[in-house]
């Protein structure tokens, strides 16, 4: 069986016509892994799409699924990053983790928000980037725009 990389987690794959006609091509060739340039996934969420990601948080050493809500921030390999909206981040209250990685079959749209949101350059929603209190937080500081240093 050849396993197709971002297919394997796409949220489409079941009726695909663009993975069906790779994986008949392939038939035969003893391909066992093989990896696409696919537009579905950026089509589906664009940079600026407010979404719904499934991920989950460790309470009491047991992993409990949620659903958050954020803005896709990057597409990359495959993979989006989602901002979290504020009060969405999951983690430790004393260290949220306020940017994920999520696969396409991890996102939903929001519903009644078909418009982008308009980002940064930086990245973050305006609002959030605006207010230094909103902005994330990493391991070395706080998250810096870069229209900060001019």
């Amino acid at each position: 069986m050849t396993v197709l990389f971002p297919c394997h987690r796409c949220a489409r794959k079941g009726d695909c016509e663009k993975r069906a006609g790779l994986r008949e091509k392939l038939r035969g060739a003893a391909v066992t892994k093989a990896n696409v340039k696919c537009a579905i996934p950026k089509a589906d969420f664009p940079i600026g799409a407010p979404v719904a990601v499934r991920t989950f948080t460790i309470e009491d050493e047991r992993k409990t699924g949620i659903s958050c809500r954020g803005v896709v921030m990057r597409h990359r390999a495959g993979r989006f990053l989602i901002l979290l909206n504020v009060g969405e981040e999951v983690g430790l209250e004393d260290r949220p983790i306020s940017i994920i990685g999520a696969h396409h079959d991890q996102l939903s749209l929001v519903e009644g928000q078909e418009a982008p949101v308009e980002l940064c350059e930086c990245g973050l929603t305006d609002d959030r980037c605006k207010d230094k209190a909103l902005r994330p937080q990493f391991r070395n500081g706080p998250w810096s725009c870069r229209q900060d240093f001019f």
